[in-house]
């Protein structure tokens, strides 16, 4: 049955500090300029957990920190995740007005400057820019993905947009590789595990309707074009599907195991979250409400927030728990099988099964240690997988004979085994 609660004023503290650890939902609320707090456990909420900046924009939960886009700011808010205070601001340059982050690692976040047409690559550990990579007009949406970012850049001059592009950025090298046009002003990146990246296309809320377009990151192009037949906002995959979100006006879904859209089937939006059960958490800006559903849709749960939630993330202590201010590692189990064929040419599956539902990276490896080709890079449900390699590298090159690792990693445990390719 679906329940509706409302908002405590008071939350448990234990020696003053938020039982974090336990699974919750944060909540940032652009209108409210604050971080709610949700204890998915028992259903208490704390609608002005933290104070967050002028017009924040984006929140992210990385080990045992919280960190906040404030845009009218300047500034990436660092908070402790267990009691919500604010621990470092980065200073990212008057007038840049950053709008929307993605980590590369646990040490760098690539952070787009939607005024100065951007992407700077911040160390969050040491508090400043490292490097400053330029792209095309009002980047906003950004997506690290098998060491290149791809940066969804809107096209607005000011009156009106310019041609849609998405930029290609080779991490290692600091450089644009490849611009890629989409269609009218794109805003929102998400990409799933097989290496394929869903944009959202708003379009420019006239004439031209928002689209979602597909790009396979081995080739970087796009590979299809669907029509929303609205204005869109953001795009999150998660379990096979796409859930594209408008503003506060209903969510789409694109199933891609069917190669189907459904049009609005949650309400709300902009922002959405998922855990590790697949549940969907959609946050209403128009209700100042986040709603909770199951992966079927059925309603679970619905949570009085503040003013205007724009950003959701969940802690989910079955992925990662808080202790002593450091990242633990939850304890998944997972096997690793030998691939077959080996030695191989042109081709090889590599299988390996999951216990529970996790992120999970597989990578090749070349004898030096590098990655060569990243094969998965998200969250998987739990059962048997698997992966076919071609024998080429991230530029789609085929890769010459020789032994290669492949390694598969859950959190801080991993495994790895060998494989022989033969030309």
């Amino acid at each position: 049955m679906k329940r509706f609660v409302t908002i405590l004023t008071v939350l448990m503290f234990c020696g003053g500090v938020v039982q974090a650890q336990v699974k919750s939902l944060y909540v940032l609320n652009t209108l409210g300029q604050n971080l709610s707090w949700v204890n998915l456990q028992d259903g208490s909420v704390v609608k002005d957990a933290a104070t967050a900046g002028l017009y924040t924009n984006q929140v992210v939960l990385r080990n045992d920190r919280v960190y906040v886009i404030n845009s009218g700011d300047n500034e990436i808010q660092v908070l402790n995740a267990g009691d919500f205070t604010t621990v470092k601001r980065i200073d990212l340059g008057n007038g840049t007005n950053p709008y929307l982050m993605d980590f590369v690692n646990d040490s760098i976040v690539a952070v787009s400057l939607l005024f100065t047409n951007e992407v700077v690559l911040v160390n969050v550990a040491r508090g400043n820019i490292q490097s400053r990579i330029a792209v095309g007009t009002g980047p906003q949406g950004v997506k690290y993905l098998g060491g290149k970012l791809y940066v969804a850049n809107t096209g607005f001059n000011g009156q009106d947009y310019d041609p849609g592009t998405v930029s290609v950025i080779d991490v290692a090298q600091k450089t644009v590789v490849k611009t890629i046009p989409v269609s009218t002003n794109p805003q929102h990146i998400d990409a799933d595990v097989l290496g394929n990246l869903y944009v959202a296309c708003t379009g420019n809320y006239a004439d031209i309707p928002g689209k979602l377009e597909i790009i396979h990151s081995s080739a970087d192009t796009v590979i299809k074009t669907i029509d929303l037949g609205t204005s869109v906002t953001n795009v999150f995959v998660n379990n096979n599907r796409v859930f594209i979100s408008t503003y506060g006006y209903g969510v789409f879904l694109y199933d891609l195991s069917g190669d189907t859209l459904m049009s609005r089937v949650l309400p709300g939006g902009p922002a959405i979250a998922f855990d590790a059960d697949n549940n969907i958490y959609v946050g209403d800006f128009n209700k100042d409400s986040v709603f909770v559903y199951s992966s079927d849709f059925v309603a679970l749960a619905a949570y009085e927030v503040g003013d205007g939630p724009i950003s959701l993330a969940v802690y989910d202590p079955r992925f990662t728990t808080i202790g002593n201010g450091r990242p633990i590692a939850a304890a998944e189990q997972f096997v690793l099988y030998q691939n077959y064929p080996n030695p191989f040419n042109p081709q090889t599956t590599i299988n390996f099964r999951i216990h529970r539902n996790a992120r999970v990276r597989l990578e090749v490896l070349n004898v030096f240690g590098q990655t060569v080709r990243v094969l998965v890079d998200g969250f998987l449900p739990l059962g048997r997988h698997r992966v076919n390699w071609d024998g080429r590298d991230e530029g789609n090159k085929p890769l010459p004979s020789g032994v290669y690792f492949y390694q598969l990693r859950i959190g801080e445990r991993s495994q790895v085994k060998k494989m022989h390719l033969i030309r």
